[in-house]
């Protein structure tokens, strides 16, 4: 198994998730009240993702070694 792999992909996942984290913040700032509740939802999805994927890339690294 090749874990090495597995956890630089789950890397990039987390990197390609934290993007569009920063996109939705920076356009939080703009947005009417109502929005903002929406996209404070959706920001806290993207960033239990993030999490996630950091997470199991990390376990997935040390069991590479």
């Amino acid at each position: 198994m090749n874990y090495s792999l597995w956890h630089e992909e789950y890397y990039a996942s987390a990197e390609k998730i934290a993007g569009i984290i920063e996109r939705l913040v920076t356009k939080r700032k703009t947005c009417s009240p109502s929005q903002k509740q929406e996209l404070d939802k959706l920001i806290l999805h993207y960033r239990m993702c993030r999490r996630e994927c950091l997470e199991t890339g990390n376990l997935l690294r040390e069991r590479y070694g």
